[in-house]
Order: C-alpha cells, then structure tokens, then sequence
C-alpha cells in the first residue's frame, strides 16, 4: 500500500509539472508580437475543405483589435475583410467576426519550444473548422526579404525605454522594434504602455528614412511619430517625438 501512496504521489506531482508547464506556453504574450501578418492553413474536417489563410493584424488598442482576415479556396471563391466586432483579451486571445459577420472566429497565441502561432477555430452556419498559423511578417504585410542596408543597421533590433506627454503628465514604457529596413522603408512596430486606451501597439505605416530621421504613421494616421540613433559616451539609444490629436510627446529607448 505504502508503495501505491508513493506512486500516486509521483504521478500528482508530475501532473503539476506538466500543467505548469502547459500554462506558461500558452500564457499570454506581448501584444506588439502579434502585430503583422500571419499565414497558415484553415481546415474544415466535415467536408475536408482545407486551403490557405491570411490574418494581418493592424493594430491592438486595449481591448481592440484592428486588422483583416483572407480565407482561400472556399466554394464562395477567396473571401478577404475587415475583422468585425473584434475584441483582444489580457490572456491574448482574439475573437471577431468576418466576412460580414458570416464567420466567427477564436484565436490565441501558442509558443512551443520558442517558437509562435496562432491557433484556435471559426465557425460557418453551424460548421465548425480549424484555424493554424505559423507564417509570420512582422510589422507589415508589405515587409520584403532585401537584406537591410549597411548604413542602416543600427536601427535593427528592439528599443526599450519610455514615452512622455508632458501636457498631460502621462509617462510610461514604451518598446520600439525596428523589424527592416529596405532602401529608404522601415518596416516595425511601436509599443506604448500605460495610455489612456491601455496598452497598444502599432505596425508602422509608411515608414521611411529622411536623412537620419525615420518617420511613420502609427493608427491609420491617427499618431504619428519620428526618431533618430543617437550615440553618447559609444552607448546608442533612439530619441524623438510623437503627435497623436495635435499633442506632441517625447520618446526616448535604449538597447534591451
């Protein structure tokens, strides 16, 4: 009997572990990782209907999700929408509608061995099928694979530091990633945390360099925002400002 005690108490001790770990690959991530374009596969098992599928997420405000959704090869032909009604969960999942609100759909981030997709299904008049993607561009669904420009280089990579509003007072973190850079396009995503809206993250939107200054718009246009690599005493950081509704803030961020 003793060994039995010994044996459950092994087996409920390994179920701990296992499910600890299960939770902390499926917790949630960063919202400015998710934001770009996601490709995979949607599949549904009932008729085995399966072909490709696209997601680009535009934008994640809060509890808003912005950003469209392309189902290929169903009978209707290839179906492409805004995201309707979306809504973005604290744990990372997503739920919205589609193709005029024919489809629902649920998602949520899931990281094995370091690596990040999207999973999770969408329902069709009662029919329910399989959503995977894997595939992912980040910051923009235009980004290309030209190999970055050499005088551009330090710009690559993620920046951490902090946004101020002096008007307002406001101020918090704030992460920078510059994903690309192809001749004068910069393709990346911006991070700010702790605004009025909550946290949100941006792709860059028309993102180019001026002479050493890059500059994009941030929520269809709605903010704004420009900076420079500035180095002092060989430790680089970036510097400069956004405008959003006609207020002017400071960004400042250094290597993480």
């Amino acid at each position: 009997m003793q060994w039995m005690k010994q044996l459950g108490a092994s087996l409920f001790a390994v179920l701990l572990m296992l499910a600890g770990t299960a939770q902390a690959e499926d917790s949630a991530v960063a919202p400015a990782r998710l934001v770009g374009e996601w490709k995979g596969k949607w599949y549904l098992e009932q008729f085995q209907f399966e072909d490709k599928m696209v997601l680009r997420i535009d934008a994640i405000e809060g509890s808003t999700l912005k950003g469209v959704v392309s189902f290929f090869g169903t009978p209707n032909g290839d179906v492409t929408g805004p995201m309707m009604d979306a809504q973005y969960a604290p744990d990372s999942k997503m739920h919205f509608g589609a193709v005029n609100g024919e489809v629902t759909i649920d998602l949520k981030p899931v990281e094995r061995d370091g690596k990040l997709s999207i999973q999770g299904k969408f329902e069709y008049k009662g029919y329910v099928g399989v959503v995977k993607l894997s595939d992912f561009a980040p910051g923009t669904a235009t980004a290309t694979t030209t190999p970055p420009v050499a005088g551009n280089a330090d710009l690559l990579g993620e920046w951490k530091g902090k946004w101020l509003l002096d008007q307002f007072q406001f101020e918090d973190k704030l992460v920078v990633k510059v994903d690309q850079v192809d001749g004068s396009k910069v393709m990346g995503q911006a991070l700010f945390y702790g605004t009025p809206d909550g946290d949100v993250a941006y792709a860059f939107e028309e993102g180019k360099i001026e002479g050493d200054v890059v500059k994009a718009r941030l929520k269809n246009g709605e903010v704004t925002i420009e900076f420079k690599v500035v180095t002092k005493d060989d430790k680089k950081s970036i510097q400069g400002k956004f405008e959003y509704k006609g207020y002017v803030g400071v960004i400042k961020a250094g290597r993480s």
